[in-house]
């Protein structure tokens, strides 16, 4: 769910579309604050995930797919928390 809304959102914005999605009003505080709480909360999994792979002597080549999805993660928060910046200097 929270993917979708981020992909609708990046496509109104790519449109120009100002819905409330995106306007720095209290409902978007609000969807960022959940999305950056979803995305830190990921790198439980990505963490476990390296625990397991491992604890179970997983090939050399699982460390990239491991380090990939960490990756991947920082990303989306760190620009997810850009985002929630930029909607709190507007207001």
């Amino acid at each position: 769910a929270a993917m979708v809304l981020i992909v609708v959102r990046f496509l109104l914005e790519l449109f120009g579309v100002h819905s409330f999605l995106s306007n720095g009003g209290p409902v978007a505080i609000v969807i960022s604050l959940v999305i950056i709480v979803i995305g830190a909360l990921t790198f439980i999994l990505d963490f476990d995930l390296i625990e397991r792979a491992v604890a179970q002597g997983a090939p050399r080549s699982m460390a990239w797919q491991c380090a990939f999805g960490i990756l991947v993660g920082l990303i989306w928060v760190y620009l997810e928390v850009l985002r929630l910046l930029g909607y709190l200097r507007r207001s």
